[in-house]
């Protein structure tokens, strides 16, 4: 197991791993729930606004084409994702004291079962949430330079794009 040594010179798992990228991920969707309220609060509204401001000029779109079946099946895959960011992002802030609660309960088993004979076990399972992480991470950065470049109007995104042709 080449993961293991890696993963045993870890000391504290809850500040490096997979544990520290979900931390960072989530403080900066304002999720995070030890995260101090009041910053939550702002992050999330800013979140919240630029999804609406994504949405807006969705809906505009949709209005217009709503006659051509083919330029709405085209629209339909923005909505979905849309849709899906947004249940995935209220669904886990509003449940935040639970989340809290799996933490701490984790945190707790960890240095309970540490030193015993299930620690190969939650080492193989720490790395294999990193490497499920990394992806995971990823896939919201791509996201989200994508969201970016829908803020840009088409010209300016097509000169930036235009190296790669």
């Amino acid at each position: 197991m080449v993961f293991s040594a890696t993963m045993q010179n870890i000391q504290d798992p809850f500040h490096y791993g997979y544990y520290a990228i979900n931390r960072k991920m989530w403080e900066m969707f304002g999720i995070w729930p030890e995260q101090k309220r009041s910053t939550r609060i702002w992050t999330q509204i800013i979140h919240v606004l630029l999804t609406i401001s994504v949405v807006i000029p969705e809906v505009v779109y949709f209005v217009k084409i709503y006659n051509d079946l083919d330029l709405v099946a085209q629209s339909v895959p923005t909505f979905l994702v849309i849709i899906a960011a947004g249940i995935k992002f209220f669904t886990i802030g509003l449940n935040g004291e639970f989340f809290l609660q799996s933490f701490n309960h984790v945190r707790a088993d960890w240095i309970k079962y540490g030193k015993s004979f299930a620690q190969e076990t939650m080492h193989a399972y720490a790395y294999k949430g990193y490497q499920g992480t990394i992806m995971y991470a990823s896939t919201i950065i791509l996201f989200e330079k994508e969201t970016l470049i829908l803020f840009l109007n088409i010209k300016t995104a097509l000169d930036m794009l235009s190296f790669i042709n």
